[in-house]
């Protein structure tokens, strides 16, 4: 009854019919249309190749996105999505695209295949965990819902602290190369790094994260996807302080009238220290999802 069809055998009219109602009442807005299809597979090294449309009684009815990656040595696997449309929901078509899937990265010689799924989801959760995938972490959505936060004071800091392109991080022995796929450098060309280094110019930690502008220029929000710092550092905390504060341009529109602009995480790791100061700050947790992975 369930047959596939590789997604480079469609049209992108097809892929976004089927992606839509695969995804339609879902927790998340994942409407897109053709553009924003071929963007978001682009971004994330996802290949009509690999990705699959499965069919019920000849009808398209379901549908998984599939990357591949190779990360610090090993080939990588990322789900992308897997959506079935809500009258087929119940057939066992989404089991049947994850374990077609799991095939492919086999074929591939993928080591390690990764997930995300909204925290809220649990009938997604559980048959991810039915095909092997475990939870590795929790990833967290922050927002903040004014541009400076209450109580916030400009702290000198005795290490010095540069805003570089996303690309610098690649130089830090400290970096962490494996994170959920869309805050993985690859994912991001357009990203920045705020990189803070200790009294012998050593790199400590650093901040991977994007500022969005519109038409005129003017920033709109900031976007934070990692914040690290070197193992066991004296003054972890404080760091962190910096670093973020210099995503966020705390200490510049302190002293000015700023325009208004969001702040936010994305798929943010769970860091106690990290999470500590976003709270203190009045940053509030608006959603999450977690961070599954299987061994191959």
């Amino acid at each position: 009854m369930i047959s596939f069809r590789s997604l480079s055998e469609c049209t992108w009219r097809e892929a976004v019919e089927t992606f839509n109602r695969g995804f339609e009442g879902y927790v998340a807005d994942l409407r897109f249309d053709e553009q924003k299809l071929i963007q978001h597979m682009a971004r994330g090294d996802l290949s009509p190749g690999l990705s699959l449309i499965a069919c019920y009684a000849g009808k398209p009815a379901g549908i998984v996105l599939n990357g591949i990656r190779r990360i610090g040595g090993k080939l990588a696997a990322w789900n992308g999505g897997t959506g079935v449309a809500k009258e087929f929901r119940g057939l066992g078509i989404g089991k049947a695209l994850i374990e077609k899937s799991l095939e492919i990265y086999r074929q591939h010689q993928v080591e390690i295949a990764s997930l995300e799924a909204m925290e809220v989801n649990q009938p997604a959760i559980t048959l991810y965990g039915k095909m092997g995938y475990v939870i590795t972490d929790r990833l967290h959505f922050y927002s903040l819902s004014q541009t400076v936060p209450d109580g916030y004071v400009a702290e000198k800091f005795a290490y010095p602290v540069q805003r570089e392109s996303g690309r610098e991080i690649i130089r830090l022995p400290f970096r962490r190369e494996w994170t959920p796929w869309q805050t993985q450098l690859a994912s991001l060309p357009e990203a920045e790094s705020v990189i803070i280094r200790n009294e012998q110019l050593e790199p400590v930690g650093y901040a991977l994260f994007q500022e969005k502008m519109d038409q005129s220029g003017q920033r709109t929000e900031t976007i934070l996807y990692q914040c690290e710092t070197v193992r066991g550092v004296p003054e972890r905390k404080r760091i962190i302080q910096c670093l973020l504060s210099h995503v966020f341009r705390f200490p510049e529109s302190v002293h000015r009238q700023p325009e208004p602009y969001a702040c936010s995480t994305f798929n943010l790791l769970t860091d106690p220290d990290v999470l500590e100061v976003l709270q203190d700050w009045g940053f509030e947790k608006k959603t999450g999802q977690v961070w599954m992975e299987r061994t191959l």
